[in-house]
This record gives C-alpha cells, sequence and structure tokens, in this order.
C-alpha cells in the first residue's frame, strides 16, 4: 500500500477509531472520525426519509390519498396569510398611538400575528411546495394589507395601486390553479 496516500492526520500503521454505533444513530457530536461525505449523506437522507425535498416518492402517495391532507395544508395557508396581515396592522397601530400602553398592545399584537403567521407557514409547506406556499403567503398579506391600508388609515387610493393588488391576487390564484 505504499502507492496509496493516507488522509491527514493519519498515522501510517494505525487504523483509525470507529464509531461503535451505526451512522444512523450517532449525532453530530458523537464523531469518532471526521467524515463530512457521510455526515451529508445522512442529513440528506434523513430530510428526503421525512419528504421535505420535491420529488420524494413518499410525498406523492401522500397527497394523492385523499385531498384532506393537501385541503388542511391550503386552509392552513390561508389563515397564515391572513395572520400575516396583522403584523403590519399592530405597527401601525403603535406608531399611531398616543399613550405607551396603546403602543405596547401594537407591538404585542405584531409579534403574536408574525408568531402565528410563521407557525402556519411551517404546518402548509409540509405539504404545498416551498416557492408555492411562500409566494402565496406573501401575496395575501401584501394585498391584505393594501387594502386595510386604503380602506381603514387614509393610504392612496390610485387606479395604478389597484392594478398592482389585482396582479397580486391573480399571481396567488395562478399558483393556487397550478398546485
Amino acid at each position: 500500500m505504499q502507492g496509496e496516500r493516507e488522509a491527514p492526520g493519519h498515522v501510517a500503521g494505525r487504523r483509525r477509531p470507529r464509531c461503535r454505533r451505526p451512522a444512523a444513530k450517532r449525532g453530530l457530536a458523537n464523531f469518532c472520525q471526521l467524515d463530512f461525505a457521510n455526515v451529508i449523506g445522512s442529513f440528506v437522507a434523513r430530510i428526503r426519509s421525512q419528504c421535505l425535498l420535491p420529488g420524494c416518492p413518499s410525498n406523492k402517495v401522500r397527497l394523492h390519498q385523499g385531498s384532506d391532507l393537501v385541503t388542511s395544508a391550503w386552509t392552513y395557508l390561508i389563515a397564515a396569510g391572513l395572520f400575516e396581515i396583522g403584523w403590519p396592522i399592530g405597527l401601525k397601530r403603535a406608531q399611531e398611538a398616543t399613550q405607551l400602553s396603546g403602543s405596547l398592545l401594537g407591538v404585542v399584537v405584531a409579534v403574536v400575528s408574525m408568531a402565528v403567521s410563521g407557525a402556519l407557514l411551517y404546518l402548509a409547506q409540509r405539504e404545498i411546495a416551498l416557492g408555492t406556499s411562500y409566494a402565496v403567503w406573501t401575496g395575501i398579506g401584501a394585498a391584505g394589507t393594501f387594502l386595510i391600508g386604503v380602506w381603514f388609515f387614509g393610504d392612496p387610493n390610485t387606479l395604478g395601486r389597484w392594478f398592482g393588488a389585482a396582479l397580486i391576487v391573480a399571481g396567488v390564484a395562478t399558483l393556487k390553479l397550478a398546485h
């Protein structure tokens, strides 16, 4: 074995220590040898087994088992988009408040809306593709915030702004139909 190259840090004639546990049961803190290819491979395999990557066969099976999973995911996504509207409203209320308690209430509404929106988006992304779910989420938030701003906060009400909001809604509808 004179022609073979040894790994860096390897002492000639000595075997590398092996972990006693199989690779699937080792955590990142329990490495006996530094083998990044196996770490990355097992990480990708773990993600694929949970169907978080596109093209996962079991993901297709789950989507075709019935429409209940997909319907609930879209319900989560729409609710997440509606809560996405709540945090700019909370921040606007905090800015317009004349007392400290009003400002704090607005900030609390904003933070709670962000947290609930993020949690619902997380649930929706289990069944809906990342790009689709994020675009729909932000589209609902953007169009809804535009409408609330025009109706309740005196934001400019021009034809161009309404056309832009209509394009957002059309894009969201197209993403839903194409899913």
